[in-house]
This record gives structure tokens, sequence and C-alpha cells, in this order.
């Protein structure tokens, strides 16, 4: 007797493998919008961290703390100077939706570690 089609096991393993599958690429997907998020924050962070020790080097800006507000939906940045050792130091404070992460810099856009 021959039949046509697939068995019951046949169709449930292949729900099973396809469920497996998916939730792998849902959590890649996850995970890669989520760094690619960090990452632009941070670059924002440089750029705007930089600028400002750049501004108040020149004599451009008197203000020794503040905020940035991000583009987009990317959250905060506070700021702060302090003078170590005959030199500016910025400490900034970004605040986003995953996260809040405190860096310090000298200079033009080294981070103190």
């Amino acid at each position: 007797m021959k039949q046509d089609g697939f068995t019951l096991i046949d169709v449930l393993a292949a729900v099973v493998i396809i469920g497996i599958v998916g939730v792998s690429v849902w959590k890649a997907q996850t995970v890669a919008y989520f760094t690619l998020s960090n990452a632009l924050s941070q670059g924002w962070e440089i750029l705007l961290s930089s600028s400002k020790i750049a501004e108040i080097d020149a004599g451009a800006e008197r203000l020794r703390q503040g905020v940035f507000v991000l583009p987009g939906s990317l959250g905060t940045v506070g700021w702060r100077l302090e003078e170590e050792d005959g030199q500016l130091v910025m400490e900034t404070v970004s605040q986003s939706k995953q996260q809040e992460r405190r860096l310090r810099w000298r200079g033009f856009v080294t981070p103190v570690l």
C-alpha cells in the first residue's frame, strides 16, 4: 500500500526546525539593533565632547557643564569639565533607553581609562 504526503512526525520536525531558526534570526536582529544604536550614540558622544573641548580650549565657551541632546531617540549626554594636571578633562554621562555610560575625555578625543 503506497501513501502520498508527509507523516505527522515529518511535519512536527519541520515546525520545530523552523521555530528554532526563526528565534535565532530574531535574536540576532535584536542584538544587531542594540549594537548599532550604541555605536551611533557613542559616535555622537565622541564628536560632541571633542568639539566642546576644542571650543573651551579656544576660549569660545565658558560653561563648565551642560547637556547635549542627541538626534533622534538616541538619548542625552550630560557633560562636566574639570582640570587635572593643568589639562581639561571632560566627564560625560550618556543616557539612552538601553543603558547609562560614563566616560572621561582628556584633550581632543583621547578617553581617560
